[in-house]
């Protein structure tokens, strides 16, 4: 049969703090290579404190939940070898998230998603260190001064819009993919997914 088709977009929205959204990032890989999907990889941060309660704060369900969550990335992760340590408290990614917008607009965003998450949940960089993140770019081929001005400037707008873009889709966790107008939470969905496509 000849016909001619078209490279199909994936929208997949994932925090660089979540643990699940850590583990899924190869799956995707692979289910994106396997339907030749392009991925278009957008930040959204969750409200931690809405979702679990503040920190220092938490009743015992929710802190059951949050050990409940660790500990089953861990497992997930253990077939790939990653380290899931548990956050030390609870980051604000807005850097880390610019610098993936950076990484975008600069060719090297897969190689940046893998080493912010790799870095974080090893406790090995502080996402908002300003200093830290700009090394990141730099080591992996990116401007610092580029990257000060795109997080002065630009990038906070970009990332308001994307907010604001994901949530008009209804997107409320991490990972979400979006395609033809539906959205589907979690790893776990991409069977599902795959009958969609």
């Amino acid at each position: 049969m000849n016909r001619q088709t078209r490279r199909r977009d994936l929208d997949v929205y994932i925090d660089l703090r979540s643990p699940y959204s850590y583990v899924a990032v190869e799956p995707v890989r692979a289910f994106a290579r396997e339907l030749d999907l392009q991925l278009c990889w957008h930040p959204y941060a969750i409200d931690i404190e809405a979702a679990y309660g503040a920190q220092d704060a938490r009743n015992p369900r929710a802190l059951r939940k949050v050990k409940y969550i660790y500990h089953d990335a861990r497992r997930l992760g253990a077939e790939r070898g990653l380290e899931i340590r548990g956050p030390r408290r609870v980051y604000n990614a807005e850097i880390a998230h610019i610098g993936m917008l950076f990484a975008d607009m600069s060719s090297f965003l897969d190689a940046y998603i893998d080493a912010v998450f790799a870095g974080f949940f090893s406790h090995a960089i502080d996402i908002e260190d300003r200093a830290a993140m700009a090394g990141l770019i730099e080591e992996l081929g990116g401007s610092i001064d580029e990257f000060d001005a795109f997080l002065a400037e630009a990038g906070p707008a970009e990332l308001a819009r994307q907010k604001e873009n994901a949530e008009a889709l209804g997107i409320f966790g991490v990972p979400t993919f979006a395609f033809a107008g539906q959205i589907y939470w979690g790893a776990d969905r991409l069977p599902l997914l795959q009958q969609r496509l």
